[in-house]
């Protein structure tokens, strides 16, 4: 199942692309009130029917969201998951302390 078919979905990905950490397992539901994405070991919603992982790759310059069946994986590969998890953290947050408040302000008015 392709996800993103409205402005909506869209933009939740779009956070979800800016939240997400390497190594972590995301999972997509439908709920009343449309798409909702959560981290594997974040709250689900109650009112939702679970789709799947969601899985991102890149096709051309585009992002294209999938959700694929929920498959199991051995204690090792959820062990190199949560450590490629905490290097990801770690890297983002060193390099958000290096990144000055002027310099963001600075890049997102050149990218209007």
């Amino acid at each position: 199942m392709i996800l993103g078919n409205n402005v909506q979905e869209r933009w939740l990905l779009y956070k979800y692309n800016n939240a997400r950490f390497d190594g972590e397992i995301w999972l997509a539901f439908m709920t009343p009130n449309g798409l909702r994405l959560s981290p594997i070991d974040g709250k689900f919603p109650e009112d939702g029917v679970l789709l799947g992982e969601v899985h991102t790759r890149i096709a051309g310059n585009t992002f294209v969201h999938t959700a694929k069946p929920l498959r199991e994986r051995s204690a090792e590969e959820m062990r190199r998951r949560a450590r490629a998890t905490e290097r990801h953290k770690a890297r983002r947050a060193e390099m958000w302390t290096r990144y000055s408040f002027a310099e963001r302000i600075a890049d997102l008015q050149a990218g209007q």
